[in-house]
């Protein structure tokens, strides 16, 4: 027989090694455990003893206008991007939607008639 690479001989195999049987219990536990050593690792961002301080933020009336005010200015600029219909595009609109709504509407009461004579004939 001529050795592979690995030096074994080849055409005869061996038997799989057989593993230790581990019992369920014990490998339950060990992936409960996991977390909880992670939990241990994982330091604070804090250092202890620490402590940061924050200041505090008073309220300024004239940075308070100054912002409405931009606030206020860029509403203005942006409802004059606003394309407004006219009246008799309005008009037109309404009817448009007044129409089709009436439409749907015939549409669902016809249905609704339909259903409720089959379900009658079916009820006697």
């Amino acid at each position: 027989m001529a050795p592979t690479k690995t030096g074994k001989k080849a055409g005869k195999t061996q038997p799989p090694a057989e593993k230790p049987v581990v019992p369920l219990e014990t490998k339950a536990k060990a992936k409960k455990e996991v977390p909880a050593a992670r939990e241990s690792v994982v330091k604070p961002l804090r250092r202890e003893g620490a402590q940061r301080e924050v200041p505090k933020k008073r309220f300024q009336l004239g940075e308070f206008i100054a912002n409405a005010r931009q606030f206020f200015t860029g509403v203005w600029q942006e409802l004059k991007k606003v394309h407004w219909p006219s009246r008799r595009e309005v008009i037109i609109y309404t009817g448009v939607v007044l129409v089709v709504v009436t439409i749907v509407m015939l549409i669902i009461w016809i249905a609704d008639s339909v259903y409720s004579q089959i379900l009658r004939l079916i009820i006697k």
